[in-house]
């Protein structure tokens, strides 16, 4: 008689890595309820939106609010000093690039001017490093979600790709809620913002291991959408502070 164990089946590996899936989303549920963090709830909703987008396209959006609901009841919290400080924050960093057009205060130095740090990632980079290190700032945001894009798009008639573009479909979706959350956290130079975009560059070097010849496409007009993003979200929240009067 032999003891030796049958290799586990494909829907044995499947249910495994769902339960696991699903272990993952309870935690961050409730790390997000507990914490009471509406940005990581920001960040969660959009996440699992991309993946609710691709498995029922339209009907995906109304499913995620639907999941939106109990997480931001449970987790929810008065919001208005809290609103008003980010508010504030927001606007002392376009004082500081108006008062410094060029090349912003330095690095890291947002809070030697203010005791509250931008709470907006694309602001800070703009208040430390002015519009040259926001344009590069946001070239690498810009060019972390076009690989995951065009990493789907090139490979999709090979099924020996799927793997490479599963792993760029869940990175896409990590960078969306990444930067959903950014825009109301100070990411720039957070470890977790570098990770993902570290990932990106792990799947590239993937990419390039069984297609050496395939290049991440880049051209002018992709410059001219990051710069007209830039001032679009500038003007914006300009406009958005004049409006609550500060």
């Amino acid at each position: 008689m032999s003891y030796a164990r049958e290799p586990p089946t494909r829907h044995s590996r499947r249910g495994g890595a769902t339960h696991f899936a699903a272990s993952l989303l309870a935690i961050c549920v409730t790390c997000n309820i507990l914490t009471r963090s509406r940005s990581g709830q920001i960040s969660l909703v959009a996440t699992l939106g991309v993946y609710f987008l691709r498995r029922f396209r339209w009907r995906g959006a109304a499913l995620a609010g639907l999941f939106a609901i109990p997480v931001l009841l449970l987790g929810g919290r008065s919001a208005e000093s809290s609103t008003q400080e980010r508010l504030e924050c927001w606007a002392e960093a376009l004082s500081l690039w108006r008062e410094h057009p060029f090349f912003g205060i330095g690095a890291r130095q947002f809070t030697s001017y203010h005791h509250l740090t931008a709470h907006n990632s694309m602001l800070l980079a703009l208040a430390d490093t002015g519009p040259i290190g926001l344009l590069l700032f946001t070239c690498v945001i810009y060019m972390a979600f076009k690989i995951t894009l065009q990493v789907q798009s090139d490979f999709a008639d090979r099924p020996d790709a799927a793997p490479v573009r599963a792993a760029a479909f869940a990175t896409l979706a990590g960078l969306v809620g990444l930067v959903s959350s950014a825009l109301f956290l100070s990411l720039a130079y957070h470890v977790a913002l570098w990770i993902e975009v570290a990932l990106v560059g792990a799947i590239q070097s993937i990419v390039w291991r069984h297609a050496p010849d395939w290049r991440p496409r880049w051209r002018w007009r992709d410059l001219g959408y990051v710069v007209v993003l830039d001032i679009v979200l500038i003007v914006a929240i300009s406009l958005y502070l004049r409006f609550k009067g500060i």
